[in-house]
């Protein structure tokens, strides 16, 4: 870069660090030209009338005989997995 473009540099550093200290901002924050641009968000309640909700429940039902092969039948092919790689390692 030539000279002229590194004074320029400098000098709107400078400029920013000038503004960031009058407004208090944290070198952190973003400072933004166009004041309608924010980074953060506006939380708005759509809801303008409280009305009362169901609560519904889960019960926890037992399994059927079906579920509860299916879940024998996982276990032992995960033992017979874990033998399998016991025993080719």
């Amino acid at each position: 870069m030539n000279k002229q473009k590194l004074q320029y540099i400098e000098l709107i550093g400078r400029r920013i660090a000038e503004l960031r200290r009058e407004r208090g901002l944290s070198p952190y924050k973003y400072l933004y030209r166009d004041k309608i641009i924010r980074d953060s968000i506006f939380k708005c309640d759509t809801i303008r009338v409280p009305f009362t909700v169901e609560v519904v429940k889960q019960v926890k039902a037992p399994l059927t005989s079906l579920r509860n092969f299916q879940v024998w039948c996982g276990r032992i092919l995960l033992a017979i997995a874990l033998l399998v790689g016991l025993y080719f390692d």
